[in-house]
């Protein structure tokens, strides 16, 4: 639609787009499923996302962008409406909306994450953006400059990790 956030949705659209639901497998049972829409990014158009047959599920988690772009350039900003919710400041969301438990490491999602986080939560409480994580190029030796370490919680793993692994946050295992 034109620029001007949610409360610019005026007229009639300048393109529309009808997605089909998609998951990965032929069994019908796998976690890997939902929709895929490309978008232009930045506050020049704005976006309205709804169902033919009604509002989203409340529990339907929305993602927008890449945090790592953000955290290494410019972050990522997009005016968006979804039927049913109200989604940040005029429908402004960031490529660093929270993304807590949405990849738990041997799950896709975990639990808490259906309704509670993405950048438009079906809940109505929007967890704040994820803070932006420094990737200059000056920090640490030579082998690791650049580099974004994981997220370790040591902490939740008792027995240790090897070497190779760390401790995952999300399931408080090592990976």
């Amino acid at each position: 639609l034109n620029p001007g956030g949610a409360s610019g949705q005026t007229g009639g659209p300048v393109a529309t787009q009808l997605v089909g639901f998609h998951q990965i497998g032929g069994d019908g049972s796998s976690p890997i499923q939902g929709f895929s829409v490309p978008v232009v990014p930045g506050t020049d158009h704005s976006y309205r996302i709804s169902l033919t047959n009604g509002t989203l599920p409340e529990d339907w988690v929305i993602e927008f962008s890449d945090p790592v772009m953000g955290n290494r350039w410019t972050i990522d900003y997009l005016y968006i409406t979804v039927d049913g919710r109200q989604c940040g400041n005029n429908g402004l969301i960031s490529s660093q909306h929270d993304r807590k438990y949405i990849w738990s490491g041997d799950k896709w999602m975990g639990e808490q994450a259906w309704g509670n986080h993405g950048a438009c939560v079906g809940s109505g409480n929007q967890p704040p953006d994820a803070p932006l994580v420094s990737c200059s190029l000056s920090e640490g030796s030579a082998e690791s400059s650049g580099a974004i370490k994981p997220t370790e919680c040591p902490e939740l793993c008792a027995q240790g990790c090897n070497s190779n692994q760390y401790c995952d946050c999300g399931t408080a295992t090592c990976e």
